[in-house]
C-alpha cells in the first residue's frame, strides 16, 4: 500500500517534469506559438536602404520570436552591419524595434544593401554566402532568448557562408542533466522515507 502511494507520487512528479521541460522548450528555447506580425513589404526607392527594409528582413527570419532572457530579463539584441554601417535591433513583445545604442549584441549579421534588396525581391527568400553571422553571446544565453529559431531559419535555407553552429545539443544536454538530477533527487527522497 505504501509502495503504491510512492509510485503514484513518482509518476505524477515525472509527468510534471516532462510538462515543464516541454513548456520550457516550446515557449523559451524554440518558441512555436507566436503569431507573426504582418509587415507590409517596404518599397525600394533609388536603392536607398531604410530601417524598415532591415526590420522586414529580420521579421522574415523569424526574429519576432525572440524574447528576453527569463532569468536576467536582458532583451535580445541583433547588430546588423550593412556596407560598414551599424544598426542595432531589439525585440519587445514580438515586435522588432531599432535600438539607438549598442547594447552588447548577441549576434552580428553582416551583409550588403544589395543583398537585402535581393532578398526582399526574391519570392523564395533564399539566403546565400553573402550574409554572415557572428555569434557573440554564449550558447545558454542564445538558447534562453530563443535564437534557435533564427539558427533553424538559416539552416533551412542552407547558408553556405561562415555560420558558427549554435550546437543545440549543448543546452539540450544541460536540460537532460537537470531532469536526471531532478528525478534522482525525488527518488532519493522517496527511498529516504521508506
Amino acid at each position: 500500500m505504501k509502495l503504491e502511494k510512492y509510485a503514484q507520487v513518482v509518476f505524477i512528479i515525472i509527468i510534471l517534469g516532462v510538462l515543464f521541460i516541454g513548456y520550457f522548450y516550446f515557449f523559451q528555447i524554440s518558441p512555436s506559438f507566436v503569431d507573426k506580425p504582418i509587415l507590409e513589404k517596404p518599397i525600394i526607392e533609388e536603392q536607398e536602404l531604410k530601417t524598415e527594409h532591415i526590420i522586414y528582413l529580420l521579421n522574415e527570419l523569424n526574429a519576432y520570436k525572440l524574447h528576453n532572457d527569463p532569468f536576467t530579463k536582458e532583451p535580445p539584441v541583433i547588430k546588423i552591419i550593412v556596407s560598414n554601417e551599424n544598426y542595432f535591433f531589439t525585440v519587445e513583445d514580438n515586435e522588432i524595434k531599432e535600438s539607438l545604442e549598442d547594447n552588447n549584441p548577441d549576434i552580428v549579421l553582416t551583409t550588403t544593401k544589395e543583398k537585402i534588396f535581393e532578398l526582399m525581391e526574391s519570392s523564395e527568400n533564399a539566403l546565400t554566402e553573402d550574409m554572415e553571422i557572428e555569434i557573440l553571446s554564449d550558447e545558454k544565453t542564445l538558447a534562453l532568448k530563443g535564437y534557435k529559431i533564427i539558427y533553424d531559419e538559416f539552416s533551412k535555407n542552407q547558408i553556405t557562408g561562415e555560420v558558427i553552429n549554435l550546437k543545440p545539443e549543448g543546452y539540450l544536454r544541460g536540460i537532460n542533466l537537470s531532469f536526471l538530477f531532478f528525478v534522482s533527487a525525488i527518488i532519493g527522497l522517496i527511498i529516504e522515507k521508506i
